[in-house]
């Protein structure tokens, strides 16, 4: 028989706790991933890219509230 104790427990919840909050913060990393993309494309310019995508994460960040 398996015996599962409480931290066993405590650690799968923590584990849990910390892939969804992995998960969150990729899902808040796509608009601007794509927005730094479409932007290489258009101009082939690393600093607008880098501008453009700092600021669509800013932007995200601002106004997901």
């Amino acid at each position: 028989m398996i015996e599962i104790g409480l931290t066993e427990i405590i650690v799968a919840v923590a584990i849990v706790i910390v892939v969804a909050a992995l998960i969150k913060s990729v899902y808040s990393l796509i608009p601007p991933s794509i927005a730094a993309v479409l932007v290489w494309f258009v101009t082939e310019n690393i600093t607008y890219t880098v501008i453009s995508f700092i600021v669509i994460l800013v932007l995200t960040i601002l106004f997901k509230h």
